[in-house]
C-alpha cells in the first residue's frame, strides 16, 4: 500500500496524525472544488479537506458502491480526487474507474494513490518518502504537540 498508514483506525481522534497525505492548501492548484470517493479509513483526512476546500464526499463501504456513485460523480463535472484508500486499490475497483474514466477522458484527476491509471487529465501528487519520515521526526521531537491536529509535510 506504499507505506500509508490509516491512523484514523488505529488512534483515537485525540493523537496527533502526521500525514503522508498533501496539505489541503497544496491541491488548490488544482481547483477548489473535488468529487472524493472515501472509507472509514481515510475520512479524517477528507474531514480536513473539507475545512480548505469544497468537497463533494461520496462514502464507500464497498467496492461495489464505486460501480454505482462513480457516474454520479463524473456528471458533476468536478475533478476527481483519489486518495489512497484500501477500497480504491481493489482490483475490481480499479477496473470501474479505467472503465468509466476512458469514457470520461476530459475530467481532470487528481491521483494520491499513484493508481495505474491511464487518463490524459492526469496529475499525480505525491509526497516524497524522505521529506515525510524529516517532518515525522521533527514533530515528534516537538516539547508540546497539538492533540487533535493533523501536520502536513508540506506546511
Amino acid at each position: 500500500m506504499g507505506g500509508i498508514l490509516y491512523i484514523s483506525e488505529v488512534y483515537t481522534p485525540q493523537d496527533v496524525y502526521v500525514s503522508p497525505l498533501p496539505h489541503p492548501e497544496s491541491l488548490k492548484r488544482y481547483g477548489q472544488t473535488f468529487v472524493v470517493f472515501h472509507s472509514s479509513y481515510t475520512s479524517f483526512y477528507v474531514r480536513d479537506l473539507s475545512r480548505h476546500l469544497r468537497i463533494k464526499a461520496i462514502f464507500l463501504t464497498h467496492v461495489y458502491d464505486l460501480e454505482r456513485e462513480l457516474p454520479k460523480a463524473l456528471s458533476m463535472g468536478y475533478p476527481l480526487l483519489l486518495l489512497p484508500d484500501p477500497l480504491l486499490y481493489d482490483e475490481r475497483a480499479k477496473y470501474i474507474l479505467k472503465h468509466w474514466l476512458r469514457q470520461n477522458y476530459g475530467i481532470k484527476l487528481v491521483d494520491l494513490a499513484n493508481l495505474e491509471l491511464k487518463h490524459p487529465e492526469r496529475i499525480v501528487h505525491r509526497v516524497p518518502k524522505q521529506k515525510y519520515l524529516k517532518t515525522l521526526k521533527e514533530v515528534f521531537a516537538q516539547p508540546e504537540l497539538e492533540r487533535g491536529r493533523v501536520y502536513y509535510v508540506e506546511e
